[in-house]
């Protein structure tokens, strides 16, 4: 393999190119030590350390850093591994390593979020979230319907009263103009079309406050 370029990609790091695809970041002081020049060949016992020791290393403990801050779900840490320019194969080592020690679960991400979020947001939105996330439909669908097993149901109608008091929207004086951009504002939040219209057109809105 031959390295076909050395960039440098911060004040401490170089991205090294391998035959024009492969691509990693390594310290300078490692590629001065390695002896890595650009369009010089690697060897297989330089590689073999790279690939097999250091960034693998280096990308469980970026990991783990940063699960230290805050709860990812797999999909969200490898993008955020995938940022650091490691190759695709050490990122999946790496997120198998602490899945394997439980410091991911999916399951347990979707569950904590729901119950975080399920007073104040729309099902649809927490879906949509959770999706954005990398949460699989089946995993986000089963952690929901784990929720209202254990709790009441989410109630849209009271969460968009709630929303309409603070907007200060009064179904009964509203005008189209006002009363159809109130509706694409709730739209846009995820929540049904029945619940929209319940609360913007009912006449008895204001008196089950």
């Amino acid at each position: 393999m031959t390295i076909t370029s050395i960039q440098e990609y911060d004040k401490r790091k170089v991205l090294i190119q391998l035959d024009g695809h492969l691509i990693f970041p390594l310290y300078k002081s490692e590629a001065a030590k390695l002896h890595l020049l650009e369009g010089e060949d690697i060897s297989a016992e330089v590689y073999s350390e790279i690939t097999g020791k250091i960034l693998p290393k280096r990308a469980r403990l970026r990991a783990i850093h940063l699960l230290q801050k805050r709860s990812y779900t797999r999909e969200s840490l490898r993008r955020k591994l995938a940022d650091g320019k490691y190759p695709e194969d050490i990122i999946t080592e790496a997120l198998d390593y602490v899945e394997s020690y439980g410091y991911i679960d999916d399951e347990r991400y979707a569950a904590e979020y729901i119950r975080c979020y399920c007073e104040s947001r729309s099902k649809r939105r927490i879906m949509q979230d959770l999706f954005v996330k990398g949460i699989s439909k089946d995993v986000a669908e089963s952690a929901w319907i784990h929720h209202e097993a254990l709790n009441e149901p989410v109630d849209e109608v009271a969460q968009i009263k709630k929303l309409l008091r603070k907007k200060q929207f009064d179904a009964a004086s509203a005008d189209r103009k006002e009363t159809a951009k109130v509706i694409n504002y709730l739209y846009r939040k995820g929540y049904s079309t029945e619940s929209i219209m319940y609360c913007v057109k009912c006449d008895e809105y204001y008196t089950n406050l």
